[in-house]
């Protein structure tokens, strides 16, 4: 369970760290970002999002548009069409009155011209043989915003889809209305709101005439299409405030320099999440080969004794395989960093680890095949006067055997990694010598503790039944 904990935290770190392929583009017609500057009568703010459309083999574009309006006043509309003109552009427009139990008109329309435009149907398209452009509104109503009480701004929210919008035409000489293309041009929108036509506020109807609108309440905004392109669960999207673009510009020149630094934020934190993966698998690796697993080996030979030092025994067991647990969490996380870093198995650091891991995996199991062989042998000779029980099986020497042998592959391991990522020599050299004090610390505790045990043997009775009396009593506590 600690171990599915450590992998569950990693999971939720590397979501933090790992940079973002997509994201929906907005645009406010405001400065939305300004404090305490509230948007005028109509004004907007739109976001998209593309997904892939299986079933017809194209694009959906899921879009929520927010046009706000001051709670009491009914007047005007606001538009906003994707396209770079009104004879080339599908449009919706927005109207209504706040008050009304009814939510928001959204009109979808269409233009031949510098005209007003008229309301589109898909099946008057697909009635004259033309692939059409169907949209679907999926919500309209009137909410609170997010501005102060005092400002009195309602908002219509809206949510729409467009099936098929890159497949999609409005006329057969006219091209699809959106690509998704990597390197197209930017996707031309364009925007106009009327803050003064008294006569919507009373009407549902999305055939409503509409005034025009002056010159300076209309507008133009771009789109890398290709960069909205998202997976899962469309959803709902969800208009971010107090922001004014998100990968969207009112020229191409401003979308191409935005695009350009975005794309440099993005190396940047690529950048960082590599460093912090590499540092953290180095960190967890070393934790286990460096730390825990010698300290794991030294609590073993603290486990075997005479009868006068069975509890010592016992304790030094239980620190035994619980240091080794520790460490093959540390080890399963940085697996896992690995594995992210580099899915290919193509270093020596790589073979290394994975068959040092592959062997810990081995390892640990004949030790708990041996402890459970040697639990049965002691339960059995209970109450019994029975000739001492052989201290090591076959599965323990293989286990003590490959232990040694996982020990220094975890070195090597270590060593490789740090030649993989360019240490210095002097970083080497100090994690070498680490190394080396390590084994031979460990050798001469290892053969002391031989020298012991083979004194205590001399001892007879007192040590006949060394093993059976120490694992008797642990299973009794």
């Amino acid at each position: 369970m600690a171990k599915l904990h450590v992998l569950v935290a990693l999971a939720g770190l590397l979501s933090v760290i790992s940079p973002t392929q997509a994201e929906q583009a907005q645009y406010c017609n405001f400065q939305s970002g300004k404090e305490g500057i509230p948007p005028a009568p109509n004004d907007f703010c739109v976001a998209a999002s593309t997904h892939r459309n299986h079933t017809r083999n194209a694009h959906d574009v899921y879009m929520t548009l927010d046009v706000y309006r001051p709670q009491s006043d009914a007047r005007g509309w606001s538009a906003i069409g994707i396209g770079e003109g009104m004879a080339q552009a599908l449009t919706f427009v927005v109207y209504g009155d706040p008050k009304s139990p009814s939510g928001p008109v959204v009109s979808i329309r269409r233009a031949s011209g510098r005209e007003e435009p008229r309301p589109y149907y898909y099946h008057d398209a697909k009635a004259n043989n033309m692939a059409g452009i169907h949209v679907q509104v999926l919500s309209s109503e009137w909410a609170p915003s997010h501005y102060p009480p005092r400002h009195n701004i309602v908002v219509a929210h809206i949510s729409l889809v467009c099936y098929a919008c890159d497949t999609g035409r409005l006329d057969p000489g006219l091209d699809p209305l959106i690509s998704t293309a990597p390197g197209r041009q930017p996707q031309a929108w364009i925007w106009a709101k009327n803050t003064q036509q008294q006569s919507l506020g009373g009407t549902t109807s999305q055939q409503a005439t509409l005034d025009y609108h002056s010159e300076a309440d209309r507008g133009f905004f771009f789109v890398d299409m290709a960069r909205t392109i998202a997976t899962g669960d469309p959803g709902s999207k969800t208009i971010r405030p107090g922001v004014s673009t998100v990968g969207a510009a009112e020229t191409k020149e401003g979308l191409a320099r935005l695009l350009s630094q975005e794309e440099e934020g993005r190396s940047s934190r690529r950048a960082f999440a590599h460093v912090v993966k590499t540092a953290l698998h180095g960190f967890f690796m070393a934790l286990a080969f460096l730390l825990l697993l010698p300290a794991g080996v030294l609590a073993s030979l603290f486990s075997s004794g005479s009868s006068r030092h069975t509890d010592a025994g016992i304790s030094a067991f239980r620190l035994h395989w619980m240091v080794q647990a520790a460490a093959m969490a540390c080890i399963l996380v940085g697996l896992v960093l690995g594995l992210l870093l580099q899915p290919r198995l193509s270093a020596a650091h790589h073979l290394v680890g994975v068959a040092t891991i592959s062997a810990i995996g081995v390892q640990v199991s004949l030790g708990m095949a041996h402890y459970h062989t040697q639990l049965m042998r002691a339960h059995h000779a209970r109450g019994s006067a029975r000739a001492p029980q052989k201290r090591w099986t076959w599965m323990a020497r293989v286990h003590i055997s490959l232990g040694r042998v996982v020990l220094l592959a975890g070195y090597a391991s270590v060593l490789t990694g740090m030649v993989l990522r360019g240490a210095s020599v002097f970083r080497l050299a100090v994690t070498g010598a680490i190394a080396v004090a390590e084994v031979l610390w460990l050798a001469v505790m290892v053969v002391r503790k031989r020298k012991e045990l083979a004194a205590w043997e001399k001892e007879g009775e007192k040590s006949a039944d060394v093993d059976s009396y120490r694992l008797l009593k642990e299973e009794e506590e």
